[in-house]
């Protein structure tokens, strides 16, 4: 046969075979990890940046909230100013259905609500300076307002009249109006600021999760498309292979396959029909060396040729004797290859079968003083 363990596994490879499958294969893989661990740290710091602005609009949506009550607050105490002024003013003899109870009413509630104000503003420095300034005049006036409305009750409309409230007491209830309406204009100032904060920290909060998912959908489908490369690729792959091995399978010259070490791995029909071996039979076996044939000077010239032909050129090509697995003697003309595939060195052999041997052989007999031997059992 055309192949021996002679030196093969020392020889220099001159021919490889890419392996475009493993190749592709590799790639792709190689691809999709770069890609998803370059990924990482863009999905990262997407999220720390959404939580960050997340925190961001809850903060800005707390204080809208915080600043609205302010409002509410500030509007009430100012509600409650004005009704202590009409209910003392409608206190005494001549005083209208109700009076009294809302003067009352309005000196009851008025510091309950300046203690939720208080609480609403803690945050505001200069809204708490402005506080501790109007607590104690509103306190001031509405003992005053108390007193009046106390000296005026049962009082004959004359007494009454002198009691009403003059000077320094209005001075001072307009001012306490108009503190409280100057802070309900610093709080609309405020809550406006605080709205704009709110609607940016939501539009950000809209871009980057806009963002993370347009990032998220890209590698997703950069990966299914390398994917579907791959396979339809693979399948490609398949099916040329499939179309390689029913073209081996079918010719009519033996193809031979064997590792570095001169083991059988594969062998077409023609191969195995030329050294008559039934299919299949010829895998597992070693190729032999030359045996110490009564042709010595042939066998070293065909060993010392192929050695050569397999050295510099990479592949060797000619006939020699043989015989079959019966001892019929024949002629074989050879091609013989090298083949890398993932480092690892293989050998493919293609034979034609040319007649009976020549040479120191008779057709027929099975004498093993042949030129040289042929496949080892």
């Amino acid at each position: 046969m055309a192949l021996w363990t002679f030196s093969l596994k020392s020889l220099p490879l001159q021919a490889d075979l890419p392996t475009e499958g493993t190749n592709l294969k590799k790639s792709i893989e190689t691809m999709i990890v770069v890609l998803f661990i370059c990924a990482l740290p863009a999905i990262f710091a997407t999220g720390v940046i959404q939580y960050q602005n997340v925190l961001r609009l809850v903060d800005a949506q707390h204080w809208v909230k915080l600043t609205n009550e302010a409002l509410l607050e500030l509007r009430t105490t100012l509600s409650l100013v004005n009704d202590a002024e009409r209910g003392v003013q409608a206190s005494g003899p001549a005083a209208s259905e109700g009076g009294p109870e809302v003067f009352d009413s309005a000196v009851s509630r008025t510091p309950e609500h300046l203690q939720r104000l208080r609480t609403l503003t803690s945050g505001d420095l200069r809204e708490q300076r402005k506080l501790d300034a109007l607590e104690p005049r509103i306190a001031s006036l509405l003992a005053s307002r108390r007193n009046v409305a106390s000296t005026r009750k049962g009082n004959t409309f004359a007494a009454a009249s002198q009691s009403i409230p003059r000077g320094t007491d209005k001075q001072l209830a307009t001012d306490i109006q108009e503190t409280l309406s100057a802070m309900e204009v610093d709080q609309q100032m405020m809550l406006r600021q605080k709205n704009a904060a709110a609607e940016a920290s939501a539009r950000r909060v809209i871009f980057i999760a806009t963002l993370g998912s347009g990032l998220a959908l890209g590698i997703v489908t950069l990966a299914a498309l390398l994917i579907h490369y791959f396979i339809k690729d693979r399948k490609r792959a398949e099916v040329a292979q499939a179309i390689s091995t029913r073209l081996v399978q079918s010719m009519a010259d033996g193809v031979c396959l064997s590792d570095e070490y001169g083991t059988i791995l594969y062998s077409n029909p023609a191969s195995d029909a030329m050294f008559g071996y039934k299919p299949g039979e010829l895998v597992g076996k070693q190729l032999t060396r030359p045996s110490n044939t009564s042709l010595p000077e042939e066998s070293d010239r065909i060993v010392h040729e192929i050695n050569d032909q397999l050295k510099w050129r990479g592949a060797w090509r000619g006939e020699f004797a043989t015989f079959k697995k019966d001892g019929t003697p024949f002629t074989c003309y050879a091609r013989l290859s090298p083949l890398e595939v993932s480092g690892k060195l293989y050998w493919i052999s293609v034979q034609e079968e040319r007649g009976l041997a020549a040479k120191g052989v008779a057709p027929g007999t099975n004498d093993p003083k042949i030129a040289l031997t042929g496949i080892g059992a």
